[in-house]
């Protein structure tokens, strides 16, 4: 048999710092993954709180809205039926229907919408660091 050279023994060696290297950078990666975890937890909690509230004021805008053109209507109604004043009745109907437009339109906010693409944003980002962290390749590697 033949004895090793220099250069087969330094390619055994630099193999095996490799497979070293590799290692920590994916105990490293699941480390981080694992911070992130918990920062993505907690901007979701916070983002469905923040959605929650939005949702809650965009409803009563919109009952208080509702209510608002349903009494404008029906006052319209009343003035066309007993028609004492027919230009009063119209005028009121037409500002009922603006109303209920105006309400309808409004009903979800941009500022929900993009609270909601946030979330989706953070979810995804959030199931991404769960898989580095249960040892899963990342999709980048």
């Amino acid at each position: 048999m033949r004895p090793k050279s220099r250069a087969e023994g330094g390619a055994v060696s630099l193999h095996r710092l490799s497979e070293t290297v590799e290692r920590i950078e994916s105990h490293a990666e699941q480390a981080a993954a694992e911070l992130a975890i918990a920062r993505y937890e907690k901007e979701i909690a916070e983002l469905e709180a923040q959605i929650k509230a939005t949702d809650e004021t965009n409803h009563t805008r919109t009952g208080f809205g509702c209510a608002s053109a349903i009494a404008l209507a029906v006052i319209a109604l009343s003035l066309a039926l007993s028609e004492s004043n027919l230009a009063a009745a119209a005028i009121l109907g037409l500002a009922a229907i603006a109303l209920a437009v105006v309400v309808y339109r409004s009903a979800s906010s941009t500022e929900a919408t993009s609270l909601k693409a946030q979330l989706q944003g953070r979810r995804l980002k959030l199931a991404r660091n769960r898989r580095i962290a249960d040892g899963e390749p990342s999709p980048l590697s």
